[in-house]
């Protein structure tokens, strides 16, 4: 198939003198001693696949050599435009021989929709005579084109694909991938682009293709992979379609044909050049305005349709201005001066900048005139305001509040306000300046996980807009909502040494094929950890265990005994201010065991959770199951005693507890006698220990049982405790 090219000559005019004279303007060519004048046209592609009126004169490179030595091809660069809006409207050259190059398109490797195309045309300047040169762009890809015929669709599921790439064998599109190499993908039927490698050794290149389906019955076809030999020759068109064959031998059941049309099936459509509208500051620069209370403005001009409209884009907000007339302020503070169809003069007035707050906010500006074509450009403002909130001292909810500020030589009063967004009202805080244009002020009461507004003051007014930032959250302990087990006897909550948080009495209890703590599907969410007192015994030798799991690590068992250390360091940031769980369980009466201070059979069990936040911390608290004194003393810290006494040794040596390792910084005490059948969120208050306000605590002991005397090995064997997602409250 070949269609027929056809061409419409633009014209296009420079103006500039190549010697070494200064540059001056011309109204019009008037021929000169030693001189003439050069119209240079263009013979410019298109394809029904690319948007005409962007690509490709947006990637555009348009070169005039001049010839040092013709017959040895030799010659220097004398002119040079980006685009073609960059190209005066005559240009004068000295007599002599010259060539006109032309590149458009971004040159892509492999594309489906910008195909890059090249013009070269020599000439030659005479005295008094002007001269039309034609320069010819032609597309400098190979074309690759895969067709799906209907019949795949009968037989396979839709997701069908093809993957071409070029002299790259391969099996996989994740083997080009992760390798780098580019390549196409054909979802659908198309044409792609590319652009082939030259070799000084004569190598052809090759083109690498693969079709991948799955069949109606989801058994998938196994993938056929092709390789085709190209032409160097550019702008080849190779046509490749799949169609079924139910004749085919074997498993595949698929015919691949492949047709190759050594001939461009590209159109050269006509291409009426039509330069973009114009944007330019009034007085001030694209890309570094600063606002203070005045408008801003910039120039737009269309220069072959009337102004239609204009578009500015900015932080998620979009706003449109009809060019056909004179637009007064709008709600939105834009304003447009007409001074005539073409020219007008786009304001952006003290109500526009309401929106924003300090720093750099980058205007996308675009001007479309009443023809189809538009130009867009960047415009970058500092405007003054609050620009950040940065958490100086989380523990202490410390922050520091910064601001722009530009006239701070007419403001005597610089404040920054804040408060937690949807709040009331503002605390304005004194700011001071680091010596430029940032002022900061210092702030307490910043929590985690909260969003902030906060705000730039000058003598009692708001300037812009203010800003709102969220902090980062607080810590949570690992696996506290108790998805992770592993083992059975133990069973444990963690599954190796490097995510060992939790502990439980298992270890003990197992030695008597007992797990008094396990997990359950009857939960707040997922799983929840299942407490269970009961009397553990083989062969009549045993004792009451009670359900229970800590923060921590058991140690160790001594016939019936145990040596368990209480807490772990943990990674404090921010101050929690509660701690919540789920529960529910029964509470039985004490039927088991002796020796408890002040507590009787028949009295009722107590379920427990504690938690303490601990200072100056050298190790767990070990707790010695046989010595009564190495037991958690949380009478003495609730009534005000947080000091810490206890051994760290396991072999017991320091069993006397006479060092104070330790201190509590805060403490949550819970205690429970009334049975609870339902799922019930538990949320209680962190308690804080004046003496050590302000100190950040380092280590963390938790620890949850369904008997609270179960150090002294008594309970109820009718007492159970589910607990499920336990978390700090920030």
């Amino acid at each position: 198939m070949k269609r027929i090219l056809s061409y419409t000559p633009l014209l296009l005019f420079f103006a500039a003198l190549v010697s070494a004279c200064a540059a001056e303007a011309v109204d019009a060519p008037v021929s000169r001693p030693g001189e003439g004048a050069a119209t240079i046209r263009f013979d410019v592609p298109s394809t029904r696949a690319v948007d005409e009126s962007v690509y490709p004169w947006t990637d555009c490179m348009i070169r005039i050599f001049k010839y040092t030595d013709k017959d040895a091809g030799e010659r220097e660069l004398i002119r040079r435009y980006s685009s073609v809006s960059e190209m005066p409207q005559a240009i004068w050259l000295v007599e002599g021989d010259y060539a006109v190059t032309v590149t458009l398109g971004t040159r892509a490797e492999a594309t489906f929709d910008e195909p890059s195309y090249y013009g070269e045309s020599d000439f030659r300047i005479v005295s008094g005579v002007n001269l039309s040169v034609q320069v010819t762009c032609r597309m400098v890809n190979t074309a690759v084109e895969v067709v799906y015929d209907e019949s795949l669709d009968e037989h396979f599921k839709p997701g069908y694909r093809t993957i071409a790439a070029i002299d790259h064998d391969f099996r996989t599109e994740q083997e080009l991938t992760d390798n780098g190499i580019l390549h196409l993908r054909y979802d659908t039927s198309a044409r792609g682009y590319f652009i082939l490698p030259s070799y000084d050794d004569g190598s052809v290149p090759t083109l690498h293709y693969c079709f991948r389906a799955e069949f109606n019955d989801g058994s998938d076809m196994h993938p056929e992979h092709f390789v085709k030999e190209l032409s160097t020759t550019p702008g080849m068109l190779y046509t490749i379609t799949f169609r079924y064959s139910p004749d085919l031998p074997g498993h595949i059941a698929a015919d691949f044909e492949v047709t190759v049309d050594t001939t461009p099936d590209i159109e050269f459509d006509d291409w009426p050049f039509t330069p973009e509208p114009q944007i330019n500051g009034n007085g001030i620069e694209m890309e570094g305005a600063r606002y203070l209370s005045e408008a801003l403005s910039y120039n737009i001009n269309s220069i072959t349709g009337k102004l239609a409209r204009v578009v500015i884009e900015v932080e998620g907000h979009t706003f449109e201005v009809d060019c056909t007339s004179n637009v007064a302020e709008n709600e939105y503070g834009i304003s447009l001066s007409k001074s005539d169809e073409l020219h007008g003069l786009l304001a952006l007035n003290p109500k526009f900048f309401e929106i924003f707050a300090g720093g750099d906010h980058t205007l996308s500006i675009t001007v479309w005139d009443d023809g189809g074509n538009y130009g867009q450009k960047d415009a970058v403002i500092t405007t003054q305001g609050p620009v950040l909130l940065e958490s100086t001292d989380r523990w202490e909810t410390r922050a520091r509040l910064t601001a722009i500020v530009f006239d701070d030589a007419e403001a005597s009063d610089v404040k920054i306000g804040w408060r937690e967004a949807g709040s009331g009202d503002w605390t304005d805080v004194e700011a001071s300046s680091d010596g430029g244009e940032l002022w900061s002020a210092e702030v307490t009461g910043i929590d985690a996980a909260r969003e902030y507004e906060y705000r730039l003051v000058l003598d009692s007014k708001q300037v812009n807009a203010s800003r709102k930032d969220t902090t980062d959250d607080g810590p949570q302990i690992y696996n506290s909502s108790f998805e992770i087990w592993s083992g059975s006897s133990p069973l444990l909550p963690y599954t190796d040494e490097s995510d060992q948080w939790w502990d439980t009495g298992n270890w003990g209890s197992s030695t008597l094929n007992k797990n008094v703590t396990t997990y359950t599907s009857d939960s707040h969410s997922g799983r929840a950890a299942l407490l269970q007192s009961q009397y553990v015994a083989l062969a009549g030798i045993g004792k009451f265990a009670a359900g229970n799991i800590f923060i921590g690590k058991y140690v160790g068992t001594s016939g019936t005994n145990g040596l368990i250390g209480f807490g772990k360091e943990f990674p404090y940031t921010w101050k929690p201010k509660k701690i919540r769980f789920w529960f529910k369980g029964n509470v039985g009466s004490i039927n088991q065991g002796s020796g408890a201070p002040n507590v009787s059979r028949g009295d009722s069990d107590v379920a427990q959770f504690y938690m303490l936040m601990c200072s100056n911390i050298t190790g767990p608290h070990i707790v010695d199951t046989r010595k009564t004194d190495t037991f958690m003393p949380l009478d003495d810290i609730k009534n005000g005693t947080p000091e810490i006494s206890y051994c760290t040794k396991v072999d017991g040596v320091n069993s006397v507890n006479d060092m104070t390792d330790g201190h509590v910084v805060a403490y949550v005490m819970w205690e429970n006698t009334v049975s609870q059948p339902e799922w019930t969120m538990v949320e209680l208050d962190i308690t804080y220990v004046d003496k050590y306000a302000g100190e950040k605590p380092v280590y963390l002991m938790l620890t949850a049982s369904a008997s609270k005397y179960g150090d002294y090995f008594m309970g109820s064997t009718d007492s159970v405790m589910y607990l499920d997602d336990i978390e700090f409250v920030y």
